[in-house]
């Protein structure tokens, strides 16, 4: 990584930050699970919003996954990239996130909760610990949907706005849950 790279995503913001950061869970009470990812980036960042919560299908995970509740909370920070990873990463081990694929079928493995920094105002960059903005972001439903309800006319590198990205996905296997995680899942 260069110098120049290295003190970018390390460095404090000089002003606050537009993040999107996307949300899922599939063991457990996922309910639960993304209440406390919730409340957990309340540390971290102000002026929350968060989407609708989406039902789908697992994606590249082990045979027996069940399925994703997923959404995506946006929201300022002050915090640098780095710092904003380190603390969802700290969120996800501790709901007991082990690591991201499975060493003998090379899938992802079910989770409590998963936490995907999606974006980080206008900054790119490609670094082996981060990628931003979110490399599947555009090709997953279950994420481009609900980011699309908060950020409907930001544009991927200049590309078509989430609003119209969404309507390729409509339909297609995300099933809305109405936004209500105040309580646990019956």
């Amino acid at each position: 990584m260069s110098p120049s790279l290295h003190s970018t995503i390390t460095a404090q913001p000089p002003s606050p930050v537009q993040i999107a950061i996307g949300l899922g869970a599939n063991i457990g009470d996922r309910v639960a699970a993304l209440n406390a990812g919730v409340r957990h980036l309340e540390k971290v960042a102000d002026n929350i919003a968060c989407s609708s919560v989406f039902e789908s299908p697992p994606l590249d995970c082990e045979k027996t996954a069940g399925p994703f509740l997923n959404m995506v909370l946006t929201g300022t920070t002050q915090r640098s990239p780095i710092e904003l990873l380190a603390h969802c990463q700290d969120m996800e081990a501790r709901m007991g996130r082990t690591p991201r694929r499975m060493r003998t079928t090379g899938s992802f493995q079910s989770r409590k909760l998963d936490l995907d920094i999606l974006r980080y105002g206008d900054f790119n960059c490609t670094t082996p610990e981060l990628i931003l903005p979110h490399p599947e972001l555009r090709f997953r439903p279950f994420v481009l949907l609900p980011l699309a309800q908060l950020m409907p006319d930001w544009q991927i590198d200049g590309g078509p706005s989430l609003a119209d990205l969404a309507t390729v996905f409509r339909d297609r296997g995300c099933t809305i849950h109405p936004c209500e995680l105040r309580g646990s899942e019956e």
